[in-house]
């Protein structure tokens, strides 16, 4: 993200906070003060060391209510963009409580946003097939490709290769079959093929929806919608495969808080 701040970023900051009094979401480092020299440590420590060695942590931020805690997770992951580093930030709550593996898997799954090229504008999309397209964009770039241009058969074959390598023994087939099938589809998008209810099925399924389809399970032998007691194994299986077949340098995923309602059930509950 640029250091300059534009007037119009300068405007709806403010009145983001004049209505609502809390981190104003990816703005955040704009206004965020305090905290520079703690993020520089976290960001060279773990963003530029360990996530690079293939390395991971957990870290639990705690604080009274309207501390900063918001500000600061959403001011780290500008860091963790600035390195390349995807980032996904789930509001817990009663939407998405922490002791629902399923809940985790799917808010998880719709959260994902990629690493920003350059000092290109914010955007509010995200979610894994935002993530798979990014991908699947900056590599027909690499290969010489143009938006508005048709894609070469030669450059589609080659990103096509990272969704069709066999992969041998994933945490969860069912997953890695999805999402070498949405990556295909998503090619196929670039190359100008339109969606179908199919692939609007498919999309909901990889995020964790109870979908079930004839057509899933015909064409991409998907029978199985994400459940509890394998949320965790189906997030590994991505995780993975973003890793080692896509290359994506690491993950920074945030559970926020705050507005987290009291549930006894939950492991950090108080008392």
């Amino acid at each position: 993200m640029s250091n300059e701040m534009r007037k119009i970023d300068a405007k709806w900051i403010r009145a983001k906070l004049m209505s609502s009094p809390v981190a104003p979401g990816v703005y955040s480092p704009f206004i965020n003060a305090g905290t520079k020299e703690t993020l520089s440590i976290l960001e060279e420590n773990y963003f530029k060391e360990d996530l690079m060695e293939g390395l991971s942590c957990f870290k639990y931020l705690e604080g009274d209510y309207g501390s900063g805690k918001t500000q600061f997770i959403h001011s780290l992951a500008e860091r963790a963009d600035h390195n390349q580093i995807v980032t996904a930030i789930i509001n817990i709550g009663q939407e998405c409580p922490f002791n629902s593996p399923l809940a985790i898997f799917k808010a998880i799954m719709s959260s994902f946003v990629p690493p920003r090229i350059s000092d290109a504008e914010l955007s509010e999309e995200k979610g894994i097939e935002v993530l798979l397209r990014s991908w699947i964009t900056a590599r027909l770039r690499e290969l010489g490709w143009s938006f508005g241009q048709e894609v070469p058969d030669m450059a589609r074959r080659q990103v096509e290769r990272s969704f069709t390598k066999i992969w041998l023994s994933p945490p969860d087939q069912q997953m890695a079959y999805a999402l070498f099938a949405l990556g295909k589809r998503i090619l196929d998008w670039e190359c100008g093929a339109q969606e179908s209810v199919t692939d609007h099925d498919l999309r909901a399924w990889v995020r964790g929806e109870n979908v079930r389809s004839k057509a899933l399970r015909e064409d991409y032998g998907l029978h199985e919608p994400a459940r509890d007691e394998t949320a965790f194994k189906r997030l590994k299986t991505v995780i993975r495969f973003l890793r080692t077949r896509l290359g994506f340098r690491g993950f920074f995923i945030a559970f926020d808080e705050g507005t987290r309602t009291a549930n006894q059930d939950s492991p950090f509950s108080p008392g």
